[in-house]
C-alpha cells in the first residue's frame, strides 16, 4: 500500500495535449502513423480502444494485455511522445516512450508524473496501420512462475518462490472472500519484485513518481478489476496481506475508502505495521492532535505539516478500528454490513454508529473513536501467545461464550478449524452456527456453518480463519446459533479446539451442541 498519488485511479483522464520530443521525426518511416495513433488513443484512453482498432485485440480476452499503466499515468497531465524506436531488426514492433509531465508556467520547472512504455505493433487492417499493446506480458514472459490455489506468482529478477508463504497467501484470499460472503476471484496474478520501481517497470512505467522518504521504499498495489497484485516488499513477498484483502474483496460489495482500506488495514495491517501497532500509533496521534476528528481524518481532510506519514497511518488505523469494534459487537453480520455501507458521509455515520452502539452524531463518534483506540491499543500491548489453556463455558449477554488460548504455529496467516455441529431434530437448511473468535491476540473471524441438506443431523465442518497479524493465536469468544442471523442460545459441548495446517484431521476439534431448534 503506497501513498498518493500512486494509488490507481478508477477512471483515466485524457491528456489535454500531446507534444513531440525533439528526437521524434514524423517524416521517418512508420513514425508518423504511430504518432497519430498515440494521439488518438490519449484523447480517449478507455476500454473502447479495442473496438476502435487502436489497441491490440488480445486485450479483449486477456486482462493482462490491457493498458494496466493507464490508471497511474493518465491523470490529466500533458503528454510528450519522447521516442519511437524499433525493438530490434525488422519494422513490425516499436517501443513508444511517453512522458507525462506538467510545467507550472512556460520555461518553468517541469513536474514529471511518469515515463510510460507502450508498444506499437504493425496491423495493416487497423485505422492507422498500427495498434498499441501493453508492456506487462512482454516484459515478464521469461519470469519464473509458481501457482498456489487461485494465485499465479510471477517472480522478478532476484526473487525466488517461498512455497509456504505462497500457500498461506492463497488460503488467506479464500478466507477473506468467505468472510465477506463473496465469490473469490477466479484467478489472480501476483508479481513479486524487489521494489515498487521494479513492478512499475513491469507494468510499463519506466519512471513513476512516489512520495519521498523511507516509508515508501517498499510497498504494494492491487488492481482488483483485473486480478493483479503488485508485490514490491521482499520481507513480505507473496503474503502482503493488505493488498491481498483488496484482491479477495473484488467481488464483494465493499464501498468507499473507510470500508475498503479499513477492511484491508484491519485484516492485513498497513505499511508493515500490524493492526495492533496501528492502534498504538493512533492513540499517540490522538494525544498529539486533540482537535482532529474521526470523520475529518477518515475522509482525508486532515493535513499536518511534516506529519504526512503519521496522519496517513492514523487514518488507516481509524478505518481498521471501525471494523475491529463492529466485529466485537456485531460479529460477521456487522462486518458485512459495514463493508456494504453507503459512502455518503451521513449514511456511513448512521451505519457505523448503529453497529458500534453509539448515537449517530459526529461528537458521539469522536468520543467512541478515542475510547475504542485506547482499548484496542491496550489489548495489543498485553496480548501474547501462550500454551493451550483449559476451555470453560460462561454465559454472555446474548450467547454462550468460551475462553481459552490456542496456538496455531508460527506466522500462520490463515488456518482451518475443524469441528462437529450436533443439530437437534427439526434443523432446517437455513439454520446456522457462527463461531466468533475474539481478536485480542490476532484478527480472526468465524464463518457461517449452515445445517444444509448434507448435514441436517450431525455434521463436520471446516472453518477457515484469516489472520491479520503474525501473532499465531486466537480466542474462541462466542458461539451463535440462529435462523437467518437471529441469534439464540447455543450451548458449546465438550471443547477441545485445535488448529491444523492442512487436512486430513479428525473432525473432533470443536463440538457444538444446539439444544433446541433455532427460531
Amino acid at each position: 500500500m503506497l501513498g498518493s498519488p500512486v494509488r490507481p485511479l478508477q477512471a483515466q483522464e485524457p491528456a489535454p495535449a500531446v507534444g513531440l520530443g525533439f528526437g521524434v521525426d514524423t517524416t521517418a518511416p512508420d513514425v508518423g502513423p504511430i504518432v497519430r495513433l498515440v494521439r488518438a488513443y490519449l484523447a480517449r484512453p478507455d476500454s473502447t480502444a479495442v473496438a476502435r482498432g487502436l489497441w491490440t485485440s488480445a486485450a479483449a480476452s486477456d486482462r493482462l494485455a490491457r493498458d494496466l499503466a493507464a490508471r497511474y499515468a493518465y491523470q490529466g497531465f500533458p503528454a510528450t511522445v519522447a521516442g519511437i524506436v524499433a525493438t530490434g531488426p525488422g519494422d513490425s514492433v516499436y517501443v513508444v516512450k511517453l512522458l507525462h509531465a506538467r510545467a507550472e508556467r512556460a520555461g518553468g520547472t517541469i513536474a514529471p508524473l511518469a515515463m510510460q512504455r507502450l508498444y506499437a505493433v504493425r496491423a495493416p487492417n487497423a485505422p492507422y496501420g498500427w495498434q498499441l499493446a501493453g508492456a506487462l506480458p512482454r516484459l515478464t514472459r521469461d519470469w519464473p512462475t509458481y501457482a498456489a490455489g487461485r494465485i499465479t506468482f510471477h517472480y522478478g529478477p532476484g526473487q525466488r518462490p517461498d512455497v509456504e508463504r505462497a500457500a498461506r497467501a492463497a488460503r488467506f484470499v479464500d478466507s477473506v472472500a468467505a468472510l465477506l460472503a463473496a465469490a473469490p476471484p477466479a484467478q489472480l496474478d501476483a508479481y513479486v519484485t524487489a521494489s515498487p520501481d521494479a513492478y512499475f517497470r513491469a507494468l510499463g512505467l519506466d519512471f513513476f513518481v512516489r512520495p519521498s522518504g523511507r516509508s515508501d521504499a517498499t510497498g504494494e498495489n492491487t488492481l482488483p478489476d483485473v486480478g493483479v497484485v503488485l508485490a514490491g516488499a521482499p520481507a513480505e513477498g507473496e503474503a502482503y496481506r493488505h493488498e491481498l484483502v483488496h484482491a479477495a474483496a473484488a467481488n464483494a460489495a465493499v464501498r468507499g475508502w473507510v470500508q475498503s482500506e479499513g477492511l484491508a488495514a484491519w485484516l492485513g495491517g498497513s505499511r508493515g505495521r500490524t493492526p495492533g501497532q496501528l492502534y498504538q500509533a493512533l492513540v499517540a496521534y490522538q494525544a498529539a492532535h486533540p482537535a482532529v476528528t474521526f470523520e475529518a481524518l477518515v475522509r482525508g481532510e486532515v493535513s499536518v505539516e511534516r506529519e504526512a506519514a503519521a496522519t496517513s497511518d492514523a487514518r488507516y488505523a481509524s478505518g481498521a478500528l471501525a471494523y475491529d469494534a463492529v466485529s466485537r459487537r456485531s460479529g460477521v453480520v456487522g462486518v458485512r454490513a459495514l463493508a456494504a455501507a453507503s459512502d455518503d458521509a451521513s449514511a456511513l455515520r448512521t451505519t457505523l454508529a448503529r453497529l458500534v452502539g453509539v448515537p449517530a452524531s459526529a461528537d458521539a463518534l469522536d468520543r467512541w473513536w478515542r475510547v475504542a483506540a485506547r482499548a484496542a491499543a491496550g489489548r495489543s500491548a498485553t496480548a501474547a501467545p501462550g500454551p493451550p489453556a483449559p476451555a470453560t463455558a460462561a454465559r454472555g449477554r446474548e450467547t454462550g461464550t468460551t475462553s481459552g488460548l490456542f496456538n496455531s504455529g508460527p506466522t500462520v496467516y490463515a488456518v482451518t478449524l475443524y469441528g462437529v455441529v450436533t443439530w437437534p431434530a427439526g434443523a432446517r437448511a437455513a439454520d446456522s452456527v457462527v463461531v466468533l473468535p475474539d481478536t485480542d491476540d490476532c484478527q480472526a473471524h468465524g464463518i457461517f456453518h449452515s445445517a444444509g441438506a448434507a448435514v441436517a443431523a450431525d455434521g463436520a465442518f471446516g472453518m477457515t480463519l484469516p489472520f491479520g497479524s503474525d501473532r499465531p493465536c486466537v480466542r474462541v469468544a462466542a458461539v451463535h446459533a440462529g435462523r437467518r442471523g437471529a441469534p439464540t442460545e447455543a450451548r458449546p459441548g465438550p471443547l477441545a479446539p485445535r488448529y491444523f495446517r492442512s487436512p486430513p484431521v479428525p473432525p473432533d476439534s470443536l463440538h457444538i451442541r444446539v439444544d433446541a431448534p433455532p427460531t
